[in-house]
Order: structure tokens, then C-alpha cells, then sequence
């Protein structure tokens, strides 16, 4: 971490003044991934970061959408757009991953491996809940019945072969 921070032009002035300790800069490569945007710059990746965007929260029932445009000087900016009517006070929420259309446990995964949380809104919650009926009613029911068919055709087998033997 002290490397970095001599790396980093003024960064031991920075910690000697007490403005930044090498904790700070130690969290400072996770604040990045946390909050970057990825865009394209001249036909290459890259990220931008927007710290006012990065106070934020993730809903999968946002109240705000957040846009990312190129301006005409070749600036990035950052547009947060209401979607809904938001109350005074109301927190302001984005959707991390806006129009996915990704499986349940895929989104999940995504999320936790980008952002390092589980989303449990009630959105997902529900979701959850959809498709363990969905694994009761396609899965375990039929599988019941084949089972239950299984052994009907056992007991059956068995009492003819009872009755053929004499050993009712």
C-alpha cells in the first residue's frame, strides 16, 4: 500500500497531512469496482465513475433510471431520470442491471459477483417463491406420480405371482 501511495503523485503528502490513510487507499480499488460504469471510449473499454450516481441503491423496483451519454466536448455524463413519481424523503433507487432478462439464480449470481450482495426485495422474494411452486408442480408432483405408478405396478406383479404360486 505504501508503494501505491508513492506511486501516486502527492499520495504520502496526502497521508502525512492525515487527509488519507493507507486504509483509504487500500478500499479505494473495491469503491472503483463497485461503482464504475463500463463504456466504450474510441472503440475501447473503459469506465467512468460518477460519485453523486454512486450514492444510489439497487432495486429490482427502482424509482430512477440511470443513463450514460457522451457529450459533444466527449465528456461522459451521467443522466438519473425519475421513472415514477418519488416522494419527498423517498429514497432514490436504480436497477444495477436494467433490462436483463436473466434466470433467477443467473441474475443472482451476477449481482453477487458484481456488487458483492444478494438482492432480497420483494420482487425477488417472490420470484424465489414462483419457482419453488414451479419445481413442486413440474418436478416433485409428476415424479410422485411415477413413483406412485411404480409401485402400483409392483403390487400388482406381486399379487399374480402370489396367486400363480398358491401363496395368497
Amino acid at each position: 500500500a505504501e508503494a501505491f501511495a508513492e506511486s501516486v503523485p502527492m499520495g504520502m503528502e496526502y497521508i502525512s497531512r492525515h487527509e488519507y490513510t493507507l486504509f483509504d487507499l487500500q478500499k479505494l480499488p473495491m469503491i472503483v469496482w463497485f461503482n464504475r460504469f463500463d463504456v466504450e471510449y474510441n472503440g475501447r473499454n473503459g469506465i467512468c465513475l460518477f460519485p453523486e450516481v454512486s450514492y444510489l441503491n439497487h432495486s429490482c423496483e427502482p424509482n430512477c433510471e440511470v443513463e450514460i451519454r457522451r457529450n459533444i466536448d466527449g465528456e461522459y455524463r451521467a443522466i438519473v431520470r425519475a421513472t415514477k413519481p418519488i416522494k419527498k424523503g423517498e429514497e432514490l433507487l436504480i436497477h444495477y442491471l436494467p433490462n436483463n432478462n436473466l434466470p433467477l439464480t443467473r441474475f443472482q449470481k451476477v449481482i453477487r459477483d458484481r456488487w458483492a450482495m444478494e438482492c432480497t426485495c420483494a420482487m425477488c422474494r417472490s420470484r424465489t417463491v414462483n419457482a419453488m411452486i414451479m419445481c413442486i408442480f413440474v418436478v416433485i408432483i409428476p415424479f410422485m406420480f411415477v413413483v406412485r405408478a411404480y409401485m402400483a405396478q409392483r403390487t400388482t406383479e406381486r399379487r399374480r405371482s402370489m396367486a400363480a404360486t398358491g401363496t395368497v
